[in-house]
């Protein structure tokens, strides 16, 4: 049964209203020409559009105007209030899908994944790419120190808390083809059903696509477990809470207004001393974590790391005679502080921002006794440079220079 209700207004509550409208909209479009002009949107993670400066030839072709009235909509007055109250109001009606996110139980925003968003041929490809590459590293260093780490993306590890209504791609065939594409099944990490199971605690945000440092944790787990052969326990971690105030990036598509989450950072007692050097540059970091780029980024989770960039050394003082190889997406950001105690050094790669080879970085790099490939799946199967990893022929496997004599040979 349901319960229309209709609002008689006076004529003179009409003008009211219309008055009303009129200060509104000139208020909100007016009085910020005389403010200062911003120009990032934290909440939508976005470049806003500035005041145009004004030419005869723009103004005559239309794009003057265009880029005016982006103006007026990127710098109204309380636009980002505006934006979540009508998201509020949607929602209230019933609507459960917003660009692209699903508002799911307990505050969780997740994001749909429908099956027009991926290229078929292109995961494929990737999926051929990648496996290739590890068996060639297997080759190079061993099947044993050579593993894949696929993540399921929140939407999947958070599936319980969707309707049956809620649209998602699953890639579980995907993972098990790749599985079976490896030379060794001991080659695949599967962190699957420690990412999937029912916790109490947050293995996602409620407002990012990333995973929370429990989460990177319960990875690390199976990962010590299965590569490093030894046990992590939670409890020999300290655990730093260091934002309570994180929109990720499911709310900054969304704009429905939900709980902020906490970022964490987890240490152990006595943690080894890093050196961090990015992208072969002079100037080194002795920590992991970047507070300052977190507050000016637009995203807290570039805590990690200060956000993605091509090529991260880290080296630490662990003495373990290990060196790591990690090509990566933004999930290892909030992984890689627990390996800091089990290698010696730790070469990250994320072949979306960079133009080098694999081949180069391999050749320029020795001493690598391991490797690890570790993507959201999601992420991967949306990768387009990913064909930077592909190895020539004559690289595929080592050759002696030299060729032993063998008499029998005579």
């Amino acid at each position: 049964m349901h319960c229309v209700v209709y609002i008689k207004f006076t004529k003179k509550g009409k003008i009211i209203l219309i008055v009303l409208f009129c200060v509104l909209l000139f208020c909100g479009s007016v009085i910020p020409c005389f403010l200062p002009q911003k120009k990032i949107s934290q909440m939508e993670n976005r470049t806003l559009q500035t005041k145009p400066a004004f030419h005869v030839t723009s103004f005559l072709s239309g794009t003057y105007q265009t880029k005016y009235e982006t103006y007026l909509n990127d710098q109204f007055l309380l636009r980002d209030r505006f934006v979540d109250l009508a998201s509020t109001v949607t929602l209230a009606m019933g609507r459960r899908s917003f660009n692209g996110i699903y508002v799911a139980k307990d505050g969780y925003l997740l994001e749909e994944y429908p099956a027009s968003e991926f290229d078929r041929g292109q995961c494929r490809e990737n999926e051929t790419i990648l496996t290739d590459f590890l068996n060639v590293m297997a080759e190079r260093y061993g099947a044993e120190p050579a593993h894949l780490m696929l993540v399921p993306s929140k939407t999947e590890g958070m599936k319980k808390q969707l309707k049956a209504a809620a649209v998602m791609t699953s890639f579980a065939a995907d993972r098990d083809r790749m599985k079976q594409a490896l030379s060794s099944e001991k080659m695949y990490v599967d962190v699957v059903p420690a990412l999937t199971q029912k916790t109490e605690k947050q293995r996602y945000y409620r407002t990012d696509h990333h995973w929370t440092s429990y989460g990177a944790f319960l990875a690390y787990q199976q990962y010590a477990k299965q590569v490093l052969q030894k046990e992590a326990v939670e409890d020999d971690y300290k655990k730093t809470s260091v934002y309570h105030d994180f929109y990720g990036t499911s709310y900054k598509k969304a704009h429905v207004k939900k709980q902020a989450d906490t970022i964490e950072t987890w240490s152990c007692q006595h943690p080894s001393s890093v050196t961090v050097c990015f992208d072969q540059k002079k100037k080194t970091y002795d920590s992991l974590y970047f507070p300052d780029k977190a507050k000016t980024s637009g995203s807290r989770y570039d805590l990690f790391l200060g956000g993605n960039t091509f090529l991260v050394d880290i080296k630490t003082t662990a003495h373990t005679g290990r060196t790591l190889l990690l090509l990566k997406d933004s999930f290892a950001n909030a992984f890689v502080p627990f390996l800091t105690e089990d290698y010696d050094r730790i070469l990250m790669v994320d072949v979306r921002y960079g133009s080098q080879k694999m081949e180069t970085i391999l050749e320029e790099n020795e001493g690598i006794t391991d490797v690890l490939v570790l993507y959201n799946t999601e992420k991967l199967m949306q990768n387009r440079k990913l064909s930077r990893l592909k190895l020539t022929p004559d690289k595929k496997k080592k050759k002696d220079s030299i060729k032993e004599f063998d008499l029998d040979d005579l």
